[in-house]
């Protein structure tokens, strides 16, 4: 419905965006494979579909609270799920959320997970999602703010020694797209 219809979402609507967003969340923890994959499709949709309505969405008290983290579950699933078809929606969805989503607060939501969590899997696919979102930043702009509020130089620097392969090849990109954005 939200790809065919999105005025039904709209902030006037009777819809409760939050209300669907959280029972997408229930389902994508669903044990069932089938199920969480479902969950998955749907919320790369809604991501695609109202891409900055949702951002507030996204991430509610991160690492202090994962289990109501969308973006959590979407890192969890693509890291530590035995099922390939759930692990390759997961990482289409963190695709989407790169892609589709500003850089700014995609930045904002990624960076507690790449500098602080433990899981080397999880902070790898943190950094791959935000080295892509970097990588298709359409403001200029917006990445030298992240350089000089946010850290993203030093958290990159930091990356290049990470255990995860995955998180070390995203710091090379980003600092690779910060050079290119200098000029």
């Amino acid at each position: 419905m939200v790809v065919h219809h999105p005025e039904v979402f709209s902030c006037d609507s009777t819809i409760n965006l939050k209300q669907i967003v959280s029972n997408v969340l229930k389902s994508m923890k669903s044990p069932r494979s089938q199920l969480s994959k479902s969950a998955i499709m749907c919320m790369s949709d809604i991501i695609h579909t109202l891409g900055d309505q949702v951002i507030d969405l996204l991430d509610v008290e991160g690492l202090k609270r994962p289990g109501e983290s969308i973006l959590y579950q979407l890192l969890l699933k693509a890291s530590a799920n035995d099922k390939k078809f759930v692990v390759d929606e997961a990482k289409a969805a963190l695709v989407e959320v790169a892609t589709s989503l500003g850089i700014g607060p995609v930045a904002l939501l990624l960076m507690p997970y790449v500098k602080e969590h433990k899981n080397p899997k999880i902070r790898g696919h943190a950094a791959s999602t935000l080295a892509l979102a970097v990588e298709h930043a359409h403001n200029v702009g917006d990445v030298i703010t992240l350089l000089n509020e946010n850290g993203l130089v030093q958290l990159s620097a930091s990356l290049l020694t990470d255990k995860s392969t995955e998180a070390r090849e995203a710091a090379r990109i980003i600092l690779r797209e910060i050079k290119v954005s200098e000029r």
